[in-house]
């Protein structure tokens, strides 16, 4: 079963507040990432609070992860430095609606003995919104064989079982 996600005071992952244990955790790969690049692609939320039994907004700020906002050259070269040695994230290429060169990032949710399921998203080079990529040929092959390898991750998954039996 997965882990939770304990706080720490301390800094630990990637320059973020959350301690992350590896051991157990289906998100770690995930949770990881976003720490890291929660760094430059980030929106401001408040927490919330109970005071007398009501729900308010607290006054504390905190970032969370906006991968919309994941667009650019620049990001594209992030995420490849920061992928080139991490297990579980796999990247490969489109082109989007300005015609231009972009990425697909996957990130598979995935433990020692579980499989949960597998984030994608897609990092436009340009800041236009995008709603449609275009796969050449070689972006079909480039995406199938990614796609092969997180299938056969998932059969490794205890929960996979459990529900199809």
């Amino acid at each position: 079963m997965a882990k939770i996600i304990q706080l720490d005071e301390r800094r630990d992952i990637e320059g973020s507040n959350m301690k992350i244990k590896k051991e157990g955790n289906v998100h770690y790969v995930w949770h990881s990432f976003c720490n890291y690049m929660k760094r430059w692609y980030y929106d401001i939320c408040s927490g919330w609070k109970i005071k007398n039994g009501k729900i308010v907004p607290s006054k504390r700020k905190y970032k969370y992860f906006n991968s919309s906002k994941m667009v650019g050259y620049q990001a594209m070269c992030r995420v490849a430095r920061y992928s080139k040695d991490k297990d579980g994230i796999f990247i490969t290429r489109c082109d989007d609606n300005s015609h231009m060169g972009s990425d697909i990032v996957l990130i598979t949710h995935e433990c020692e003995d579980n499989f949960m399921g597998t984030t994608m998203i897609l990092m436009p080079q340009s800041k236009q919104e995008i709603n449609q990529v275009f796969l050449y040929p070689e972006h079909v092959d480039g995406l199938i064989k990614i796609l092969e390898e997180v299938k056969e991750r998932s059969k490794k998954s205890k929960l996979l079982r459990e529900f199809t039996m």
